[in-house]
Parts: C-alpha cells; structure tokens; sequence
C-alpha cells in the first residue's frame, strides 16, 4: 500500500525549540531503569507495521520524554525526503513482552492525515498541528494555521503526554518516573537557565532536586 503527503505539512524543526531528539544531547540518556525502545517496530490500531522507533523527542528542562520518533517505513510513503513522524508518548503502549509498540489513534489508512517531522528541534506548530489531527480525525487541519508561538506547559497536561501510560509496561511493575537523565553538568546549566530568565526560582528549585535524585 501507498499513502501519499504533501510538502506543507512537513515541518524541519525549530531552533528556539526546548524539545530536541535524544541523539542530539551528548548529556542525555535513557534511564537505567526505563527501556530503550530506540530499533523497536511500531505496530498501527490495524496490527500492521508502520515502522520502527528512531529515536526519543526530549524536553531538556523537564527531562521528559515527549514524542517517539517514528521511522515510517518507505512502502508506506510517496515522492517525501521526510519519512518521519513524532507519535506522543501517552498515546504509544509497549508490548507486555517483546520489543513491539503499539499506536493506537493511527494505522496505515489513516497515516496520510499526519504532518510529517523533517527532523532537529520540533517546531511549535507541528505540534499544534499533530495534537488537532489526533483529537478532531475527521477534519484535516491546515499547517498555516497553527501559531508559532511557544508551547506552553498547560499544552501537555493531556493523556497523551503521559509518560507512565507508556513506561508502565503490563505486568513489568513501577517505572521511574523520570525516563531521561544527564550528566553533573546539569546543575550549571540550570543556573544559566534562571540567570536568563527561562527558569523561575521556583522551578530551578524542582529541577535541581530531579538532577540531584532528591
């Protein structure tokens, strides 16, 4: 089967962005305690394969995981250099036992409706654009518009950005529930973030605790 997506709805990234693929920050890693499901095959709501997971969409001042970073396979894509597509971590589950995760709002009939990801720091109307495609199916939003302004955190208080609905792998117990972490030099990092005014006290407080394992 061929699927077939338009050039303006593929999106290259943003540099002013916070979220940035895991591969990309030399100070960041997968939890010791979480799987690394970078290589696993990702299975549509039809059972059939859509491709396989690349890599994970990171915020670096939360340390939170956002988005898999699906590799859709070449079968399923038309005449596109972009064969990417960022799949929410709230909305992916992980086979009860096996190297397989399961999306459950797509599947290869209904893959052409998703913005594709051109890869580097995630653009805030690809977001915009992939939240309104998965809540309103129906309808095809149209890239020009979703604004450009920064996300803000209130953006992700939903199920589909719930990271243990993901890590809580069936029957596998409690999870951490900070799946990425980094180096000592995070600290330092957090101090030039509330010196420049991205972090209040309040959150540096937080996120120094976090870095710490307080």
């Amino acid at each position: 089967m061929t699927t077939h997506y338009t050039d303006e709805n593929n999106f290259n990234g943003n540099p002013a962005s916070t979220l940035s693929p895991l591969k990309s920050l030399k100070n960041f890693k997968v939890a010791k305690d979480n799987l690394d499901v970078r290589g696993w095959e990702v299975l549509g709501a039809d059972g059939r394969r859509l491709g396989v997971v690349d890599d994970l969409i990171v915020d670096e001042a939360l340390m939170k995981v956002r988005y898999l970073d699906v590799d859709i396979d070449n079968s399923l894509i038309h005449n596109n250099p972009d064969h990417h597509l960022l799949v929410p971590i709230g909305s992916a589950r992980l086979q009860a036992d096996g190297d397989k995760v399961y999306v459950n709002h797509l599947d290869q009939m209904t893959l052409p409706r998703y913005p594709l990801y051109g890869g580097g720091a995630v653009a805030p109307e690809y977001e915009r654009l992939l939240r309104e495609t998965m809540i309103n199916p129906d309808r095809t939003p149209v890239a020009a518009e979703q604004s450009k302004t920064p996300i803000q955190s209130e953006f992700y208080n939903h199920e589909y950005f719930d990271e243990q609905k993901f890590y809580n792998r069936p029957g596998s117990g409690v999870t951490n529930p900070n799946p990425v972490h980094h180096d000592l030099d995070t600290i330092e990092r957090l101090i030039r973030m509330r010196e420049n005014g991205s972090l209040t006290e309040e959150e540096f407080q937080i996120l120094k605790r976090r870095a710490i394992g307080m």
